[in-house]
């Protein structure tokens, strides 16, 4: 497990994460879903620094993990996780794109 792997060690292989335009839709949910894991664990692990790692790397491929299908249960995962950053760009997201995601 990655949080194991950063408590012990304090550091992690993001590489399985990486997000690229060659990735299909359903890796890409993947990635997500894995991400989103483990921001969750980190909050409630009280895992702050990993938290803060997760949620950048969340948001350094926003443009390829969030869209208009999956926006709202972003915002909300990240929102529970204390996400704040994917959470921003969630807001930010559907504020610009109100017609279409509502």
């Amino acid at each position: 497990s990655s949080m194991i792997a950063y408590a012990y060690e304090d550091a992690i292989d993001w590489t399985i994460t990486d997000v690229s335009k060659e990735d299909d839709e359903q890796k890409r949910e993947s990635k997500l879903a894995i991400l989103l894991d483990l921001c969750k664990g980190a909050d409630y692990m009280m895992m702050e620094k990993l938290k803060t790692q997760v949620d950048c790397k969340i948001v350094s491929g926003a443009r390829l993990f969030i869209n208009l299908a999956n926006v709202e249960d972003v915002e909300q995962r990240a929102s529970d996780s204390g996400a704040v950053l994917v959470e921003k760009y969630c807001v930010d997201f559907i504020g610009a794109n109100r017609q279409a995601v509502r």
